[in-house]
C-alpha cells in the first residue's frame, strides 16, 4: 500500500512539473510575441528576464535593449529598472 500511495504522490509530482514547465514555455513565448509586436509589456517582460536569467540565459546587454524600448514608450517600470541596472552595472 505504500509503495502505491508513494508512486501516485511521485506521479502526480510530475505532472505539475510538466504543468508548470509548459505554462512558463507560454508565458515566454507570449512576451516574446508581445515584444515583438513592440507591445511595451512584452519589451518589459522580456527585459526582466534577460535581465534575471528567468527562462532565457541572463544577458545584461539584451535586457538593457529591451526594457529601453519599453521605457521609450513610457513605462514607468522600464525607466526604474534601466537606472537600477545603470547603477549596479555602468550600462547606460
Amino acid at each position: 500500500f505504500l509503495a502505491a500511495q508513494t508512486y501516485q504522490q511521485e506521479k502526480q509530482k510530475r505532472a505539475l512539473q510538466n504543468a508548470s514547465a509548459q505554462a512558463a514555455a507560454r508565458a515566454l513565448t507570449g512576451n516574446e510575441q508581445l515584444a515583438t509586436d513592440n507591445d511595451a509589456y512584452g519589451q518589459l517582460r522580456m527585459g526582466e528576464r534577460y535581465l534575471t536569467g528567468d527562462g532565457v540565459e541572463k544577458n545584461l546587454a539584451k535586457a538593457q535593449s529591451y526594457l529601453q524600448q519599453a521605457a521609450d514608450q513610457g513605462s514607468p517600470t522600464a525607466i526604474q529598472e534601466l537606472k537600477t541596472l545603470a547603477s549596479q552595472t555602468g550600462i547606460h
